[in-house]
């Protein structure tokens, strides 16, 4: 019974590879068909090939490209501030945005903002907003100086407190094996 597990797996394997390069195989020589059949007559195949139709939306639309951004935008007026960014390559993502030092609210591209503007796209660094038909740009703030300072001393002091622990253990350990070899010596 052991074995036969297996043996009907790799039997069933073998059968879906076969069933698969059948229909490849069919496939591929359907295409051939249509392209002699083409060449000597305008006739449509049987098989449809128009693979568009079946794939069209599945990456997106390719006739709807993004609106191009100016590259150099003005920093917005309003009093927004970004908590985090959740950006992808094309534009698209999240923003964690606070507003008159409210806690933050999660808003998608295309979404609307405290002060009448729409979230237009998000990068790595930034969000672009547009408001009253103008761009504008929202700059992810750089950690205060103050708290990175506080953070490096923090990592100090850590690493110094982890250091006198050690040294304090190895005191102890090099004081306990004198108190042994005096108590072997009496």
């Amino acid at each position: 019974m052991k074995m036969a597990l297996p043996i009907v797996f790799a039997f069933i394997g073998l059968a879906s590879i076969a069933w698969q390069v059948s229909l490849d195989r069919d496939l591929v020589l359907s295409e051939r068909a249509s392209v002699t059949i083409s060449s000597t007559k305008p006739t449509k195949s049987p098989v449809s090939t128009d693979y568009s139709v079946t794939l069209s939306g599945l990456f997106g639309d390719a006739k709807k490209q993004p609106t191009a951004l100016p590259t150099s935008l003005p920093q917005t007026r309003l009093k927004l501030s970004i908590r985090g960014l959740f950006a992808n390559a094309d534009g698209s993502g999240q923003a964690l945005i606070a507003a008159n030092n409210k806690p933050a609210k999660l808003y998608q591209v295309g979404a609307q903002l405290p002060g009448d503007a729409v979230l237009e796209s998000v990068g790595a660094e930034h969000v672009v907003l547009r408001r009253a038909g103008r761009f504008e740009q929202l700059r992810l703030l750089p950690l205060p100086a103050s708290r990175v300072t506080n953070k490096r001393t923090a990592a100090a002091q850590q690493a110094k407190a982890r250091t006198t622990a050690q040294q304090s253990t190895d005191r102890t350990q090099s004081l306990t094996e004198r108190l042994k070899r005096l108590r072997a010596q009496n």
